[in-house]
């Protein structure tokens, strides 16, 4: 339950839903068992971007956005394809 605290936490402290919306969710959670994060993607709640900083939020990982620019080319080399 602590890692669905800090999901909701995240959630609520950057305004991606309101908490009547979020409770409405967390009621639907109960009923179906499915985690919190499943249902916000199956209903088109966040876009991607959100959807990734949350379930970074919900493991205590830090969301670090990394544009082609911020890339050193030498490391880009250094990583396979079935990595990426």
């Amino acid at each position: 339950m602590q890692k669905q605290d800090h999901t909701i936490s995240y959630i609520l402290e950057e305004n991606i839903l309101d908490e009547e919306t979020l409770q409405k969710l967390l009621e639907q959670q109960k009923v179906s068992g499915e985690s919190l994060i499943s249902i916000l993607k199956k209903n088109n709640l966040v876009d991607e971007d959100q959807l990734t900083k949350i379930i970074a939020a919900s493991n205590k990982i830090e969301f670090i956005n990394l544009s082609p620019e911020m890339v050193d080319p030498m490391a880009a080399h250094m990583v396979t394809y079935e990595m990426v």
